[in-house]
């Protein structure tokens, strides 16, 4: 059975093991590299993005994810010049 996790702060749920909560931002990612991509700045300087400026979207659970690429759709778009995301 998962294990539902709770922010004291700021109230917001999420289960699983993976998705990270930001205490600065209180918003909730779907693992440590999306996570992380929205942390900008020097140590002691640092700040968060907003989940969009680095590409994530809400999945179905509330969650931010960047969007899934496959290396056919990577391979696409060198050929194409188009990003399927486009």
């Amino acid at each position: 059975m998962a294990t539902t996790t709770t922010h004291p702060s700021c109230g917001t749920s999420w289960t699983g093991t993976r998705p990270e909560h930001c205490p600065v931002c209180c918003e909730t990612f779907g693992g440590s590299r999306t996570a992380d991509r929205h942390r900008v700045g020097p140590m002691g300087d640092r700040r968060c993005l907003h989940p969009t400026q680095i590409g994530a979207v809400k999945d179905g659970r509330g969650i931010w994810v960047r969007p899934y690429r496959t290396r056919a759709s990577d391979a696409t778009a060198r050929l194409t010049g188009v990003r399927s995301s486009e």
